[in-house]
């Protein structure tokens, strides 16, 4: 049998406890990659291709329930035609009176609920910020679930404040949980790891349940007198902190596509778009995290870096092998290659060159650590340009 072909075998064989989920029974077969509030409707601007070539695979669009019928249906037809998930809105809850509108819930879950484009109803934004009492939020979820299967997803923000979190934060309300942090605005770019660090530590304190978290990462800005900044190597940098608090294994989700509805961002900007491919590409093929630590994840060698890939050993002879993405053996390295950190671990040092020397192109690469005595744990890692 080929290389290449036992080689993917070996990765479907393990990864596919992973990406076959138990939450409910049609559970995503792939990882979540959402553009988030993704504007176009009709692709007159090319948007849905663009979003299919950067490989998303769901979209949400804020307002597409208070289109008319005619506009909602070629909208999700369009979504079916080029494989888009939809997470579909429900904006019919008053910020102000706190009441649900469930005639017209009703009317919009049971119009729409047959199109297989739908994945799943988005009900409310940010409860926490808004003060959405948790009864109402049980009350709205019940009342969708009670209309229609589909998992339900919402999107919370919220505060840094405990007293907001206790009252307002309930995970009786939601099948699938958002969670947004925006750092890079202005007057609080420079502190953005330790405020992202701060919101996410606040939400883990308070997060008992085991359901699927989607980070979403601040993609674009609309405008160049945006309040919204768009830091160079920004997005990376939030994905990290994410994945530092293991909360990058369900999806990922990008905010937003065309903001305003403007050009300005992953159309004008082609360093943001190779940065969206490049996390849509690690995030894609899924591996257990706890079996390999490596880091830095992403790697940048034109600076300096180096990749550390560390791994549990004990009396035990370790191989590491570097494959790209099509199965091609890029580099091996062993234990001389690397140094003991104590306690049963060590850990190798990969310097971006493959095994003739050269620098390797930048782009996904798989990490295969197999042992002497058997075992075989699996990772991944993404270069970045230099």
């Amino acid at each position: 049998m080929p290389k290449k072909i036992v080689f993917f075998l070996t990765i479907f064989f393990l990864f596919s406890g992973r990406i076959v989920f138990s939450y409910w029974p049609s559970g995503p077969s792939e990882p979540i990659e959402l553009a988030y509030a993704f504007t176009e409707r009709d692709n007159q601007e090319g948007d849905f291709d663009l979003a299919r070539e950067a490989q998303f695979n769901a979209v949400l669009d804020y307002t597409l329930m208070l289109r008319s019928e005619e506009h909602i249906e070629n909208y999700l037809d369009l979504c079916n035609q080029f494989g888009f998930k939809v997470f579909v809105p429900l904006p019919y809850y008053d910020n102000e009176t706190k009441i649900l509108d469930k005639d017209e819930i009703k009317r919009q879950v049971e119009r729409w609920k047959s199109h297989s484009a739908i994945y799943s109803w988005y009900i409310l934004d940010e409860p926490v910020l808004h003060e959405v009492p948790r009864a109402l939020q049980k009350e709205f979820y019940d009342f969708v679930k009670s209309l229609d299967s589909r998992p339900i997803s919402m999107a919370v923000n919220g505060s840094n404040n405990a007293g907001k979190w206790k009252t307002y934060f309930s995970e009786e309300a939601f099948d699938i949980l958002f969670l947004v942090v925006y750092p890079y605005v202005k007057g609080t770019a420079q502190y953005a790891e330790f405020y992202m660090n701060l919101y996410i530590s606040r939400f883990l304190s308070y997060k008992e349940g085991d359901y699927p978290v989607i980070p979403v990462i601040q993609a674009f800005y609309d405008s160049d007198e945006s309040e919204i900044l768009n830091p160079e190597g920004h997005l990376q940098e939030m994905y990290q902190i994410f994945q530092n608090h293991e909360l990058v294994s369900y999806g990922l989700a990008f905010y937003a596509w065309r903001p305003g509805g403007n050009l300005i961002g992953i159309r004008q900007d082609i360093s943001i778009y190779n940065e969206v491919q490049e996390l849509i590409s690690l995030n894609k093929v899924p591996f257990p995290t706890s079996s390999i630590t490596i880091y830095p994840n992403p790697c940048n060698f034109g600076i300096g870096q180096e990749v550390k890939i560390i791994y549990f050993s004990i009396d035990s002879e370790v191989v590491v092998c570097i494959y790209d993405i099509a199965g091609n053996l890029v580099r091996t390295l062993n234990e001389n290659d690397g140094f003991s950190m104590g306690g049963g671990f060590a850990a190798v040092v990969w310097d971006g060159n493959n095994d003739r020397g050269e620098k390797v192109a930048r782009g996904v690469y798989i990490i295969v650590v197999t042992s002497s005595a058997g075992t075989v744990k699996i990772g991944k890692i993404c270069l970045k340009e230099e």
